[in-house]
């Protein structure tokens, strides 16, 4: 998981507050690799290409390939990135968790098909 922030940003600093000693957060973060990224840096399109708006929160696979179709709001087109606060975080750590556990079992699922049919 990437979470963009600056130091100055209200909204970050808020964020910041709320997850920090959040047991749910802490409890949650066991099953990511939480990368805490400065804003200013990396300056890439890559990650501003909606906007240049803080914090914003990227899911990343095991394979290190960053989700950029998991959003925090599907009817938000605006801040697609955005988390308004640690239940929102919290909700989408635990879809992405879910997701993840469907997309492993239909992979097992998929190579014990292959066996059968050998």
């Amino acid at each position: 998981m990437l979470v963009f922030h600056r130091k100055s940003c209200p909204s970050c600093l808020r964020l910041a507050r709320e997850v920090r000693d959040n047991q749910k957060v802490i409890k949650l973060s066991k099953h990511f690799v939480m990368v805490s990224c400065d804003g200013n840096e990396p300056n890439s399109e890559l990650f501003t290409f909606d906007g240049n708006y803080f914090p914003r929160v990227f899911f990343v696979y095991p394979n290190n390939t960053i989700d950029f179709q998991f959003v925090s709001n599907p009817l938000n087109f605006q801040y697609r990135y955005f988390y308004r606060g640690a239940d929102h975080l919290i909700g989408r750590m635990k879809d992405f968790l879910k997701l993840l556990k469907e997309e492993h079992s239909s992979q097992i699922n998929s190579e014990k098909q292959e066996e059968v049919e050998l």
